[in-house]
């Protein structure tokens, strides 16, 4: 089918959507970037980016794995706490 200019319409695979997403989540990476390097406007981007927010657009796992890491969160103990108390009123 052919569209203003002689250019040709692309139907993109929701896999092939998801996968050029996830690229522009990357860190450091751009949309402009990710678009040029599949032949694609940045803002041909923007409704696949919506969809995945809203979830209609299931992106792969992350190639570099997440991890997270524990923290605890403690009171002071009492004698620092008055300690504390003592010396921001002087």
């Amino acid at each position: 089918m052919s569209r203003r200019g002689g250019m040709r319409s692309r139907k993109w695979p929701d896999e092939v959507k998801a996968r050029i997403v996830a690229e522009t989540l990357v860190s450091g990476a751009t949309v402009n970037e990710v678009a040029a390097r599949h032949g694609l406007k940045a803002n041909h981007l923007s409704p696949w980016r919506t969809m995945a927010r809203q979830g209609k657009l299931v992106l792969p796992a992350p190639e570099d794995r997440i991890e997270f890491a524990a923290m605890v969160v403690a009171a002071s103990p009492p004698e620092q706490a008055a300690d504390e108390v003592r010396s921001s009123r002087n």
